[in-house]
C-alpha cells in the first residue's frame, strides 16, 4: 500500500538494482526504490527520510553534493584530509557498481557522486601520512575491466575541509584536461599546462603550431620520436631503448628536426616550445 501511495504522489518512483546517487534510494519489503532528486522539493526529501529506510550513507553523499555545489550551507560531515578523484566514464556506466569498483580498489569507505554528464567525483579521505593510491600504473587494466576507456584528475592531498570553491575550481580544471590533453591520468600540479593553453583559441593553436614546427609538422613518425626524446630529458639512449631503435637512428632523427624546425631539443626553450606543439596544440 505504501508503495502505491508513493508512486502517486511521485509517479517517476522506480525500483532499482544498486544505489544511484541521483535518486532518492529506500528500501521496502526487502526491494530498492529510487525517487529521483530532482522530483523532490527539501520539505518531501526530509519527510520522506523520516518515514522511510533510507539507504545508509546515502544522505553523507548527497549532502556533500549539495553543499560542494552550494545548495547546502552545512558540510555533512567532518573530513580533516583528502582528495578528489574526478573521472570521466562512459554515458552509460552504472554508478553504483563503478563507486563500488573504486571503493575496492583503495580499500576504504568513499564519498561519491555525480552531477557532470559523463563525470563521477570521489573524494577519498586520507590519513595524516598517507598520500593516496595512484592510477597511472593500473589505469589500462581498470579501463579493460569496466570496458571503457577513463580519465581521471588526480588531486593533491588537502589537509583542510571540502569546500565549494575549490570544488568548483577542480571540476573545471577537470573538464579542461579532458578536453585537452590525451592523458588518461592526470595530476593536479600537472594540470598547469592544459589549463593554460585552453586560453589560446584554435587559430592561436594552429598558427604557433604551424610557426614552430615548420616543415616537421606532418612528419608524424618524426614528431613521435621527438616527443619521446623529449620525455627521456633528451637521453638519446633511453629514448632508443624506449622506442625499440638504434641510438644512432633516434639521433639521425633529431638532427633531421633540428634542420626543419631550427629546434635542439637538447636546449630547454626549444625542447618545452617542440613538445607544448606535440603533445597539445596538435591534437
Amino acid at each position: 500500500m505504501m508503495l502505491d501511495q508513493l508512486q502517486s504522489l511521485y509517479p517517476t518512483t522506480i525500483k532499482l538494482e544498486a544505489v544511484d546517487s541521483s535518486y532518492f534510494c529506500f528500501t521496502l519489503e526487502g526491494k530498492l526504490y529510487g525517487i529521483p532528486y530532482e522530483d523532490l522539493t527539501a520539505e518531501g526529501k526530509k519527510l520522506l527520510e523520516i518515514f522511510l529506510p533510507v539507504q545508509p550513507n546515502q544522505s553523507t553523499h548527497e549532502g556533500w553534493k549539495r553543499y560542494l555545489l552550494g545548495e547546502s550551507s552545512d558540510a555533512p560531515s567532518s573530513i580533516s584530509s583528502f582528495r578528489y578523484l574526478i573521472f570521466k566514464v562512459a554515458p552509460q556506466t552504472d554508478f553504483a557498481s563503478f563507486q563500488s569498483t573504486i571503493a575496492d580498489i583503495l580499500e576504504k569507505e568513499i564519498i561519491a557522486f555525480t552531477h557532470e554528464p559523463q563525470l563521477i567525483t570521489i573524494i577519498e579521505p586520507l590519513a595524516e601520512k598517507e598520500t593516496g593510491l595512484s592510477f597511472v600504473e593500473m589505469i589500462e587494466i581498470l579501463s579493460s575491466d569496466l570496458d571503457q576507456k577513463l580519465y581521471i584528475l588526480e588531486g593533491d592531498k588537502c589537509s583542510e575541509q571540502p569546500n565549494p570553491l575549490h570544488y568548483s575550481w577542480i571540476i573545471q580544471t577537470a573538464k579542461t584536461v579532458f578536453s585537452t590533453s590525451p592523458m588518461q591520468v592526470t595530476q593536479e600540479r600537472d594540470a598547469l599546462l592544459p589549463v593554460m593553453l585552453e586560453a589560446l583559441s584554435f587559430m592561436d593553436a594552429q598558427q604557433f603550431s604551424q610557426a614552430i614546427l615548420r616543415q616537421a609538422e606532418k612528419d608524424e613518425e618524426l614528431l613521435h620520436t621527438i616527443k619521446t626524446v623529449i620525455q627521456h630529458q633528451a637521453n638519446v639512449s633511453l629514448a632508443a631503448k624506449s622506442l625499440f631503435m638504434h641510438r644512432n637512428t633516434v639521433q639521425n632523427r633529431m638532427d633531421k628536426f633540428y634542420e626543419l624546425t631550427g629546434l635542439d631539443v637538447r636546449q630547454f626553450e626549444d625542447s618545452l616550445k617542440a613538445y607544448l606543439c606535440i603533445h597539445y596544440l596538435r591534437g
